[in-house]
């Protein structure tokens, strides 16, 4: 009479633990792992730490994304996403034109800082005042108020630079640069020509301006306004450049991803951690 008991025990304790399979085997959801991919992208030399500052933040969140970057001037990095060497460009704003068959969008702003030596007694210039001393018309410290400078020494980026790009459009227009104008191949160069000539007047983009460096230069104001935030996002400074994304055509899949992410809070918020104005912020 005892085994029967023994056997519906038994039983009971093998049904509890099928229902036990039964349920985990429900609740577990099936995993998915995410296909890598590599998006092959041009960054503008003259953003700093900017380009790889976003696409390591986006690779966080998207563990699968994978990036080949190549770094170079704004012309060369547009020329590669029209000849499609490219998926996408991240650069400071077009140049000559040569994005006028790309898709291109704006993702934030830049100022362009005109700085000095140090000891340069000025401390603003007007737009015109600019124009002619970077045209050759005022060749003299003297003719815009310090006469114990001297000569002044001009000092410009090479013509694929989007930092020279904005400058020449929305300082020069149509004047022409002076001959005398020394072409440098970096930014860095500039702030040390700069920070070592007390002669020299050059630009650099206003995000590279921090640290250390804001002691080594003086930034001129441009009618009175110095490249800050809220100038660049009003408008009210002169000289600022657009930050671009550009591809071929309007991007899908990975690439559409990214554009989204940039233009999305947590990329915007690495805009303005290294200086730049978000897209959002501007009140143009």
């Amino acid at each position: 009479m005892r085994a029967p008991g023994i056997g519906r025990r038994a039983l009971r304790l093998l049904l509890a633990g099928v229902f036990l399979l039964a349920a985990c085997g429900r609740a577990e959801s099936p995993r998915i792992t995410p296909t890598p991919f590599q998006l092959r992208v041009a960054a503008d030399a003259s953003l700093g730490p900017l380009p790889r500052a976003l696409l390591d933040a986006y690779s966080s969140v998207r563990p699968n994304a994978g990036f080949a970057v190549q770094t170079m001037n704004a012309a060369a990095a547009l020329e590669a996403v029209s000849t499609g060497r490219v998926d996408l460009a991240l650069v400071g704003s077009a140049v000559d034109g040569s994005a006028s068959t790309l898709w291109t969008r704006e993702f934030g702003y830049e100022g362009i800082a005109v700085i000095a030596h140090p000891g340069n007694p000025l401390t603003t210039l007007t737009l015109p005042q600019l124009r002619d001393i970077f045209s050759g018309a005022r060749s003299r410290w003297s003719d815009v108020g310090a006469p114990t400078l001297g000569d002044i020494d001009l000092a410009v980026r090479d013509p694929g630079d989007s930092g020279r790009a904005a400058f020449d459009a929305q300082v020069m227009g149509n004047v022409r640069l002076s001959s005398n104008a020394l072409i440098l191949s970096s930014f860095e160069i500039a702030i040390n020509l700069a920070a070592a000539q007390p002669t020299a007047i050059s630009y650099a983009p206003a995000s590279r301006l921090t640290g250390t460096v804001t002691n080594q230069v003086k930034v001129l104001a441009i009618d009175g306004l110095l490249p800050n935030a809220a100038g660049i996002a009003n408008g009210s400074y002169p000289i600022a450049r657009p930050l671009q994304i550009a591809t071929r055509a309007e991007p899908g899949g990975e690439a559409r991803e990214l554009v989204a992410w940039v233009l999305s809070a947590p990329g915007q918020r690495i805009l303005t951690s290294h200086g730049f104005v978000a897209e959002g912020d501007l009140r143009r």
